[in-house]
């Protein structure tokens, strides 16, 4: 392995959500991060934002991984584009049998499925018809010379974006809305009991009345019951309060752009969330 690849493999590894989760929960970042501040003892860095700024910055250059194209679709699309405080984020999500790698729920649903450098369209065929099972919209993020190489690969509803070397996105082929194909059991699996009780509950006008084990089975014959479009209406809106909410928003603004699909990803506590912020900015000697 080259001391670049090496490198490599140190930054992908400091920018990663066990890393980013183990030092809000008060891990010493000397040790956690000890390959990488050995790699940059030269670069007098003098702060945890500094390090993986620089890993962030690495790796843009040198190895535009998976994590380098969320960054660019959070940054360039929920934070430019849209607004977090409208704009509510879904990392990884389970949608059939594939997991999503970035959804966004606004005034519609779309899945973006990332396919940096470092991947193949070989699983794409299969990931794309889940996505279309559950979103209004569904994007292929790909690097600028190869984006056109999985319009093959993909069904015609499905758009293509492009990341160019300067870390910006373009349409190559816009997303068709897909909401009248959506199927109303994909959408209820994505929910959580409470969002879905609710919802159920509401739509009824009536508490729910039965075992514990019975409850999600009845949910989900009576959401099946919707229209498609009141069924994505009920999942906009349940996805939209997960991480729209005033904290939760403030936490993202206040982390580095390059840190906020860590941010997402993440699953902290408020606590945990202050402890990240205040590693970040501690301006402590590390080498």
């Amino acid at each position: 392995m080259s001391d670049s690849t090496s490198f490599s493999h140190i930054c992908s590894r400091a920018l990663s959500r066990p890393v980013f989760t183990a030092l809000a929960k008060g891990a010493d970042p000397l040790k956690i991060l000890a390959p990488l501040l050995e790699k940059l003892a030269e670069r007098e860095v003098r702060s945890v934002a500094g390090a993986l700024e620089l890993a962030f910055s690495h790796l843009s250059s040198h190895h535009r991984n998976e994590y380098v194209y969320k960054s660019a679709v959070i940054d360039r699309i929920v934070f430019g584009r849209h607004s977090p405080a409208t704009s509510a984020v879904g990392m990884e999500l389970h949608v059939g049998k594939s997991i999503v790698d970035i959804a966004v729920f606004n005034g519609t649903s779309t899945a973006y499925e990332v396919k940096s450098e470092l991947d193949s369209p070989r699983r794409l065929t299969s990931q794309t018809a889940d996505y279309l099972k559950a979103f209004d919209k569904v994007y292929v993020v790909a690097p600028r010379n190869n984006a056109h190489r999985y319009e093959s690969f993909c069904d015609q509803r499905v758009g293509i974006m492009e990341l160019n070397e300067r870390g910006s996105l373009r349409t190559v082929r816009e997303a068709a809305s897909n909401i009248h194909n959506i199927d109303t059991r994909a959408l209820f699996r994505m929910l959580r009991r409470d969002e879905y009780v609710g919802a159920i509950e509401k739509h009824l006008g009536q508490k729910i009345s039965l075992p514990n084990g019975l409850v999600s089975q009845y949910c989900e014959k009576e959401f099946c019951k919707l229209s498609v479009e009141d069924a994505h209406a009920i999942h906009l809106k349940a996805m939209r309060g997960r991480t729209t909410n005033k904290e939760f928003v403030g936490y993202l603004r206040a982390l580095p752009n390059h840190l906020r699909a860590l941010g997402y990803s993440a699953n902290l506590s408020s606590t945990q969330r202050s402890k990240i912020r205040e590693v970040l900015d501690s301006h402590a000697k590390l080498t």
